[in-house]
């Protein structure tokens, strides 16, 4: 055998073995390291988006939290059968502020009792009437937004109390507003 032959019988040896190895051995291991290199790329995408959901859920559940605080706040400021009370001496208390002589409040609870349908909110109607001077009854009636609880003017109603003074009787028709609690009863106090 010449030694060409035996550089070829080699080299062809070493190149098999090399294409062997190659596809025996290194392709193998190649395609597990690529699939485990893919199975940790989609490990991580789900844990940033994992991370990312966790974020946004934190953020949703600080925005419930507001939402409720805000909830509760406006919930307050709808009256309850037990409140009436207070609210007779609320208004009479407004009246003296702005100066007026309180003649009678009247709220209709025949409405409030009454009313049974499954509406979360019900109207509670009132009459109220004051004398005193225009612009203090115009202050009065400006003054509500600053009251605990939601009242709006309907109707109001002016009369002169005689020829000899500037001061005005007033009636004021309006409605307050009660929150139904456990769909449509209202909250007993």
């Amino acid at each position: 055998m010449s030694s060409k032959n035996v550089f070829i019988i080699l080299l062809v040896g070493f190149i098999a073995s090399a294409i062997a190895f190659n596809y025996g051995l290194y392709r193998p291991i190649e395609a597990e390291q690529e699939a485990i290199e893919n199975q940790l790329r989609r490990t991580i995408k789900k844990f940033n988006t994992a991370r990312h959901a966790k974020r946004d859920l934190e953020h949703i559940r600080e925005m419930l939290l507001d939402e409720k605080e805000i909830l509760a706040d406006i919930q307050s400021k709808f009256i309850k059968k037990g409140d009436l009370s207070s609210i007779t001496f609320q208004m009479r208390d407004k009246t003296r502020e702005h100066k007026l002589l309180l003649i009678d409040f009247t709220p209709v609870f025949k409405y409030y009792l009454a009313d049974t349908s499954n509406a979360p909110v019900k109207p509670l109607p009132f009459s109220i009437t004051v004398s005193g001077k225009f612009l203090d009854i115009g202050k009065f009636i400006e003054s509500w937004d600053n009251f605990d609880f939601y009242i709006i003017p309907d109707e109001i109603h002016l009369s002169k109390l005689s020829s000899k003074t500037n001061k005005l009787e007033a009636t004021i028709v309006g409605r307050f507003y009660a929150w139904a609690k456990d769909r449509g009863k209202y909250e007993k106090t």
